[in-house]
């Protein structure tokens, strides 16, 4: 009668660790969340944040996020994110505009894409450090 009961609690445990293990696009939605919340200038309530499409492949994502203008629901701009899992959370390494759609004679951020008001600049990537011998 042991063996049964020891058999469902090691796969009680086996499943939970498991579950634990398996990337989650809601996971990388928070980090998402969490970085734009980092940004004061960022007016969040301006905008309606979708998280499109999250891609895993190991200990890394790339999430396409979709900003729509509530003002102007026409207003919208993609962008997007590379992640990095660190130890049980994901962290938000990269941006990068994806591209718009909308009024064309909406003003142009410095990146030269139509980003939502209060959207931090994205800009180009930061230069790599060369190696120092």
């Amino acid at each position: 009668m042991r063996t049964p009961s020891l058999a469902v609690a090691l796969t009680l445990l086996l499943s939970a660790g498991a579950c634990r293990k398996r990337p989650s696009a809601d996971a990388v939605a928070a980090a998402i969340q969490a970085h734009l919340n980092r940004n004061p200038g960022l007016s969040l309530n301006a905008f309606t944040t979708t998280i499109e499409e999250v891609k895993f492949q190991g200990d890394t994502a790339n999430a396409r996020v979709r900003f729509t203008s509530k003002q102007n629901p026409g207003l919208a701009v993609e962008v997007g994110y590379g992640l990095k899992r660190v130890g049980s959370h994901w962290e938000v390494v990269s941006s990068a505009p994806l591209g718009g759609q909308g009024d064309q004679h909406a003003p142009l951020d410095q990146s030269g894409t139509n980003l939502p008001a209060g959207h931090p600049d994205i800009g180009a990537p930061p230069p790599v450090p060369k190696a120092s011998h």
